[in-house]
């Protein structure tokens, strides 16, 4: 493929929620950027970032770092998100197959007390633990945003972005998009779309209240298809790329044997895409789309022209098709996916096999269609 054909292609990239899981999306969209602006020639730039939590504050980054988004990127991950604490090195020669776990266990139970660039535990729940209403205060991640974010460029960027949380209330889920006029995306519409209840405090935005997106829809699959059939202002001209990363897989290869085992499965469950059913609804709309062609192409000459003004088939008009959709999937030992777990060594070995699996799975390449072999 010549860089002109290239050219053609307008890309939407889908986030999933996940904690300190989002490393792994940080390392494929590392191999996706690299690899992209290797061939173009240039920066690469998606048309369309949806995110929920982790990977709402991924998408903002993304679309309003004021320096390169995947080198901002990875020092938030590296400075802002990782969990280290200044102990002593334990001497290899004593317990030289414990040293990694040792640090690795270490670093989670520090967590427990705060990230330095994303929460902190709530001091006010010691003076009144009575009223409280979750465990971490989300002030540092404020913090965090305001350093790598500017939200004006976000706002005005030609990206769409689109992040989710629900209403506490309504119980509906709630899109900000930086295209809604009068709307503006802020570092507080970021902070509610992870604001997972108990953990962390539910988000107030003028009279409403919002907690975490990932509750109810952990994957933004719907507003970022809408945005992307947007893209051009709809031209058929152009090829629809759609890339999701699935940090929850909805299959696995064992069973839990244990309560560790069981709650890893339980959140793979509660928060996964369930893609299935969405693969095939792609394979059906374009096969409609195509027959709406067929259609406009028989009825041009037709005295039966009156039919293509019938408002169901016009909204049928109004779809375009996804010409490559890529499912990158994270499938990690069990010991590798727990969303809490922010240790240096893990954070590492995570964004590593991002990077691999995303370049194994031909995200360099536009036109490479890829789907998870459960599909």
């Amino acid at each position: 493929m010549n860089t002109a054909d290239e050219n053609t292609w307008r890309t939407a990239i889908v986030l999933q929620g996940g904690g300190a899981m989002g490393a792994y999306e940080y390392g494929v969209l590392k191999a996706l950027y690299e690899t992209r602006s290797k061939r173009l020639g240039r920066p690469f730039r998606p048309a369309v970032v949806a995110g929920i939590s982790i990977g709402a504050i991924t998408a903002a980054v993304l679309v309003g770092a004021d320096q390169d988004p995947i080198e901002t990127l990875g020092e938030v991950w590296a400075e802002d998100f990782t969990v280290s604490g200044s102990f002593p090195e334990v001497p290899p020669a004593f317990f030289p197959t414990m040293v990694p776990e040792f640090h690795q266990y270490l670093a989670m139970f520090l967590a427990m007390f705060g990230n330095r660039g994303m929460y902190q535990v709530d001091a006010t729940n010691f003076l009144a633990p009575w009223a409280m209403t979750s465990v971490y205060s989300t002030s540092p991640l404020t913090s965090t945003l305001a350093r790598h974010v500017n939200f004006d460029k976000l706002n005005a960027s030609d990206t769409h972005l689109v992040l989710g949380a629900i209403d506490v209330k309504t119980g509906m889920f709630t899109a900000f998009d930086n295209r809604t006029p009068g709307k503006p995306i802020h570092a507080e519409n970021v902070v509610a779309s992870g604001s997972l209840p108990v953990v962390f405090p539910m988000t107030r935005i003028h009279d409403q209240c919002y907690w975490d997106g990932g509750v109810l829809w952990n994957t933004p699959l719907s507003p970022a298809i809408n945005a992307l059939e947007l893209t051009e202002n709809g031209s058929r001209d152009i090829k629809r790329e759609l890339i999701v990363v699935e940090l929850f897989p909805v299959e696995t290869d064992k069973v839990p044997t244990d309560l560790k085992g069981i709650l890893t499965r339980l959140v793979q469950l509660l928060f996964s895409s369930k893609l299935k059913l969405d693969a095939s609804l792609f394979d059906k709309v374009d096969s409609y789309i195509t027959l709406s062609d067929k259609i406009d192409e028989a009825l041009k000459d037709s005295d039966q022209r009156a039919i293509l003004n019938d408002p169901g088939y016009q909204q049928l008009r109004q779809h375009r098709k996804i010409d490559a959709l890529k499912v990158i999937t994270c499938n990690l030992p069990d010991e590798m996916s727990n969303p809490a777990d922010f240790s240096r060594s893990t954070l590492e070995y995570r964004i590593k096999k991002g990077y691999e699996e995303a370049l194994s799975r031909g995200i360099d390449n536009p036109a490479h269609l890829t789907r998870p072999p459960q599909l």
